[in-house]
């Protein structure tokens, strides 16, 4: 573990950095292609099932914060084309989610995994 990188966020930067330029290609076309949703929008950990959701998620509120502001991600990022607002917009206006759950995304298993995780805390 590196003393300027406490929570290793460099393992999401790197990952990023391989797949960037297609990650941006498919938010464009509006349809998802590749894996790669570990490391561009990482969830909490708790919420993960596999080893890798396991390894890219946030472990902590402090590491989130470390996350956030961190100089090498926000390089990456482009708040006013590609928000946790604008991606479902777009995703939702190409008709990327018509073929799952009549274009719904059901969220009560991550609402009732977060209730599990808060309680544990």
């Amino acid at each position: 573990m590196a003393e300027n990188d406490p929570f290793e966020l460099s393992r999401l930067v790197a990952a990023q950095d391989l797949v960037f330029e297609t990650v941006l290609a498919e938010l464009r076309a509006g349809r998802k292609e590749t894996r790669w949703m570990w490391f561009i929008f990482p969830q909490l950990r708790a919420l993960g099932r596999s080893p890798t959701a396991n390894f890219y998620g946030i472990g902590s509120i402090e590491e989130a914060r470390a996350y956030l502001p961190w100089t090498q991600v926000q390089s990456n990022l482009d708040p006013k084309r590609f928000t946790v607002r604008t991606v479902p917009a777009l995703l939702a206006k190409a008709g990327a989610w018509e073929e799952y759950y009549d274009g719904q995304r059901p969220h009560e298993q991550a609402i009732k995994r977060l209730g599990k995780h808060k309680a544990a805390a």
